[in-house]
């Protein structure tokens, strides 16, 4: 939200993001990509969307996963990983030129899109990982998240509140704000 620019990706496609659960170092997806592929696919033919793009974590951006979307129709990409310093950038460019995100649980890419005014839907096969206990399952669960989101759950821009919400859209500063809250000091300060 405290981004300033990125770059404009110029008219919205009709197009639809993917962004699957992705795996960590110590767990790995453990559902065949194809899998996602063919409930994207499908769920752009329900919906009306003419392109799919999938939303790879740099951990699942191999040769033989993209080649799984690929044999879709379905371009992969990924924005790079969370340490990178433009992420970020290239997660919002990715949410501007697409009209819609999917994701098979409450993610990042969600919360995003609706922040920058963007479908988001929580659909699809869950990408289940395999390893150790790897994080809160929630996430996934639609009646939890029915419950807690309804509004995002529903899909669509209705769940734009709930998101703002979450991302801490009230909690906003401005830039000096946020420095002297940050760092003790102001820009020109010396």
């Amino acid at each position: 939200l405290y981004l300033q620019s990125a770059p404009d990706p110029g008219p919205i496609s009709n197009g639809l993001l993917v962004a699957p659960t992705h795996s960590l170092t110590a767990a790995k997806v453990s559902v065949p990509w194809s899998v996602c592929a063919t409930a994207a696919v499908e769920f752009a033919k329900e919906r009306g969307f003419d392109h799919i793009t999938a939303l790879l974590h740099a951990h699942d951006n191999k040769p033989e996963v993209v080649a799984q979307f690929r044999q879709y129709g379905i371009e992969a990409v990924s924005a790079g990983t969370p340490i990178c310093k433009d992420v970020l950038y290239k997660l919002r460019y990715l949410l501007r030129a697409h009209a819609a995100v999917i994701s098979d649980r409450l993610s990042t890419a969600l919360f995003y899109a609706l922040a920058e005014n963007r479908r988001a839907y929580v659909a699809g096969p869950k990408m289940l990982l395999s390893g150790p206990d790897w994080g809160d399952e929630r996430v996934c669960n639609l009646e939890w998240i029915a419950q807690n989101y309804p509004e995002m759950h529903r899909g669509g821009l209705r769940g734009r509140s709930e998101a703002l919400s979450d991302l801490g859209i009230d909690c906003l500063l401005p830039p000096n704000a946020l420095r002297e809250l940050l760092f003790g000091w102001l820009l020109g300060d010396a």
